[in-house]
């Protein structure tokens, strides 16, 4: 095994922030598949009968890790402690006389021409140059950039990698004085609906079916491209392909096509996640902002992480019309004199779609048992989005203010400004194409004695032990088949 870095460093950092190992092996499988934006078809043969997560559980239970489950699902060592888990990975390593060669980085991998050649693997470590030569190789190389470039070279296709699992940026709102999410960081919402929309950007396609000069199109498109001009300003032909604003009309003889952004895959009008949501001093964070930027990763690196986000804030409500209905029915039970902006009248009743129990709508303070879905400081902010003023009474207020009100807190706007990143946490959406890896073994396709595990392929997760699993599961199958392949009989 060679490593630059310390054993097993994405796992030692991810432990370190929080020791989880795996998500609940008793979930149902298709729930777990569900929590895989990349994967979910490929895994399922693997989950389901080659290396399951009970698989998983047993391994580490069977040497001495008890494992305990939380409420959110995630499994963790009762020690809480990351280093639990370090131990005995090197103690298996050290059992079965792996040799760990740290701080050795590969420069190169290439295979003899001939049908039985060996890989030969040249690494640089202390400033010397050796190369080794070996039977069968497996690529555990996470989403490095230089895991990808061995892949490559040794002829599996890739899937061009970009990130996932990050948080979402709201400068606009939360950075600005005026923001309507200024000073509101560390408020939560438990159950909401955050949505990506496509605006039906133009997308064109410019046939330059005629000869045409640099000069042409130097002025209006050399802004948009990295066009070099042609030597000595010789007349040249192309085809080139951009993303341009909606109005693009000046160009004749110019065809338009709608084409996709996403190759292979059908683009989505809409993507919507919901669960908790967390306002954090930069945006938004928490379940439902992670699993959106999984969800939605190649879509949102489109749009270069610029874009118009869509937020429900009461989903167990129903719809903008139901939260109106709602909103109307307790402003006729209300005090006249209560104030609008006092506290959120909607009670966090699980999938309600009803309005607050009576005794509820009554109380003038939030001592009451079920506290109220919005946070009296989120309220006070969607109700001066709504125009409502805070002197503004149940008795004095309009219908046209309630309708505005309704619809802050199902369908609020905000312009999503950049990504960030989930804790220290990385995830990359991208790397081996499946279609070159049978899954089964983790061979791969092209190559006979190679084999791939882990995030280097184009399979990602959720966070909560979902990418950990993926890593534990296709890596066994691949040191089992490594082996098998190596000594030629099954194990």
């Amino acid at each position: 095994m060679f490593n630059v870095y310390p054993l097993t460093p994405s796992l030692s950092l991810s432990l370190f922030l929080k020791p989880k190992v795996m998500h609940d092996a008793t979930m149902a499988l298709p729930q777990i598949l569900s929590s895989y934006p990349r994967g979910q078809r490929e895994l399922h043969g693997l989950y389901a009968k080659h290396f399951t997560p009970q698989d998983m559980k047993s391994w580490f239970t069977s040497r001495g890790v008890t494992l305990k489950t939380e409420q959110d699902g995630r499994m963790f060592p009762i020690t809480d402690s990351s280093q639990t888990i370090m131990d005995v990975i090197q103690q298996e390593a050290q059992k079965w006389n792996v040799d760990i060669q740290l701080g050795c980085k590969v420069m190169t991998v290439e295979k003899d021409d001939d049908d039985d050649g060996y890989f030969l693997v040249t690494t640089s470590a202390q400033k010397q140059i050796q190369q080794h030569a070996f039977d069968s190789i497996i690529l555990a190389t996470g989403s490095s950039p230089s895991g990808h470039d061995i892949a490559s070279q040794l002829g599996l296709n890739m899937v061009n990698p970009i990130p996932s699992l990050f948080t979402l940026e709201l400068k606009q709102q939360v950075k600005d004085v005026d923001g309507i999410l200024h000073g509101l960081a560390g408020l939560s919402v438990p159950f909401a609906r955050i949505t990506f929309r496509y605006k039906g950007e133009c997308v064109f396609i410019l046939y330059a079916l005629y000869i045409c000069t640099w000069h042409m199109f130097h002025a209006d498109l050399s802004f948009l491209l990295n066009i070099q001009p042609p030597p000595n300003n010789e007349p040249t032909s192309f085809c080139i392909s951009i993303i341009y604003s909606n109005s693009c009309t000046k160009y004749k003889n110019v065809k338009q096509q709608t084409t996709k952004t996403v190759p292979n895959r059908k683009k989505k009008q809409s993507i919507t996640q919901e669960g908790p949501l967390l306002l954090t001093h930069h945006g938004l964070s928490g379940p439902a902002a992670l699993r959106l930027s999984a969800f939605a990763a190649r879509e949102l690196a489109d749009v270069n992480y610029n874009c118009d986000l869509s937020i429900n804030w009461c989903t167990s409500f129903g719809t903008t019309e139901e939260v109106e209905d709602a909103l109307w029915t307790y402003k006729s039970t209300a005090s006249p004199k209560r104030f609008v902006s006092s506290v959120c009248p909607l009670g966090n009743h699980a999938n309600s779609k009803q309005p607050p129990p009576q005794e509820e709508q009554q109380s003038s303070t939030t001592t009451s048992t079920t506290p109220p879905l919005i946070p009296k400081r989120l309220w006070n902010a969607l109700c001066i989005q709504s125009n409502i003023q805070s002197d503004t009474t149940w008795g004095n207020i309009s219908k046209k203010q309630i309708r505005s009100l309704s619809n802050s807190l199902t369908n609020l706007v905000v312009y999503m400004s950049g990504k960030g990143i989930f804790k220290e946490e990385f995830v990359t959406a991208g790397g081996i194409s499946t279609k070159d890896v049978n899954m089964s073994t983790m061979s791969s396709k092209k190559m006979d004695g190679l084999y791939v595990c882990g995030e280097v392929l184009n399979v990602d997760g959720v966070t909560g032990g979902f990418n950990f699993m993926n890593c534990w599961s296709t890596g066994f199958m691949a040191g089992v088949g490594a082996a098998t392949f190596v000594i030629g009989e099954s194990l």
